[in-house]
């Protein structure tokens, strides 16, 4: 029997159920081995499935991180609603004890601001970062070089 080309296909799963089948049909030359080829599919399509694995890691990231932007935007506005509401009870209180427990609650809430403002611009840079070695990546899987994806890194974010 002689073997004229091979057919090597993976059918990847991704998220909502949906799935990819990608694959390469290679005609062989008279001196090639049908299964060496076979081998090296097999392992040009690991490759692939990395990159791609990589790719989709990295928007998971940029996803979570864009929550995260939104939920302390959010937090933020919230507590500067709060320091308003503070400074005008301050403003109408009367009593010297009351007067300092609100003081210590607006400069409490004002550190707290300070601390989750620095946090945003923190994680703003860091999506930043992620969105540009994103856009890389991508350049790079739509040039085939899917080794040069596997070595793009970045730091994972924690809560």
């Amino acid at each position: 029997m002689k073997v004229k080309e091979i057919r090597y296909e993976r059918l990847f799963s991704l998220p909502h159920y949906n799935n990819e089948r990608i694959g390469y049909l290679v005609e062989l030359d008279e001196n090639d081995d049908p299964d060496k080829v076979l081998g090296e599919l097999f392992f040009k399509m690991s490759k692939v499935k990395e990159a791609f694995d990589k790719l989709r890691e990295l928007d998971r990231e940029i996803e979570e991180i864009k929550e995260r932007i939104e939920r302390l935007r959010n937090q933020i506005i919230y507590e500067k609603e709060n320091l308003v509401l503070l400074k005008r009870r301050l403003e109408r209180e009367e009593k010297a004890t009351r007067k300092a427990c609100l003081m210590e609650d607006i400069e409490r809430l004002q550190t707290e601001i300070e601390k989750n403002t620095e946090k945003l611009e923190k994680l703003e840079e860091k999506q930043t970062k992620l969105l540009e070695l994103y856009q890389k990546a991508r350049d790079l899987l739509k040039d085939g070089k899917f080794k040069e994806v596997l070595r793009i890194s970045w730091k994972k974010e924690e809560e």
